[in-house]
């Protein structure tokens, strides 16, 4: 199947290119866009709970990440009974890993206990 382009003067004559359309007519387009948009919100949604089965309420992911504290390697060693050492070493490895310079790297409380959820086999 080949690209679509979408034309949006396909409905006008070829004098009408020549005219951009006026801003009530591109008020008119983005509406629309955006109504179409929004059908295709459940969709989505439905496709995510299917990838992320753990995380089907959209609140839960906010409110994680509202709670969310910057942990040293120490901490959250103790938060995967892990030492320091092997967190550094496997830093670029792990999602909840973020990398503030050279010698600095934090990790994030709440990544880490979704990570743990991830990891732990259903009951």
């Amino acid at each position: 199947m080949r690209n679509r382009v979408l034309n949006l003067n396909s409905s006008r004559d070829d004098t009408a290119e020549a005219n951009p359309p006026t801003p009530a007519q591109a008020l008119s387009l983005v509406a629309q866009a955006v109504s179409e948009l929004l059908q295709l919100f459940p969709v989505f949604a439905a496709l995510l709970s299917q990838v992320q089965p753990g995380q089907q309420d959209v609140r839960q992911v906010q409110s994680a990440t509202e709670s969310d504290r910057a942990l040293n390697a120490a901490e959250a060693a103790a938060m995967l009974g892990v030492s320091p050492q092997w967190l550094y070493r496997h830093a670029r490895l792990l999602p909840f890993a973020r990398k503030l310079s050279r010698k600095k790297t934090v990790y994030s409380e709440a990544g880490i206990r979704r990570w743990l959820a991830m990891r732990r086999p259903a009951a």
